[in-house]
């Protein structure tokens, strides 16, 4: 990334949700591919 790509912001009162676990799981990553693998075996 060059430094045009690059910002500092600053955030209050911003409501977030992590799901990474402390793995470095990303649940987000996780639901998406379970959900897909769910509806692909649904199609058949």
């Amino acid at each position: 990334l060059g430094a045009e790509a690059v910002h500092r912001m600053v955030v209050e009162n911003f409501p977030a949700i992590v799901a990474i676990d402390g793995l470095g799981n990303n649940l987000y990553d996780q639901g998406v591919a379970k959900y897909r693998s769910w509806r692909l075996e649904g199609a058949e």
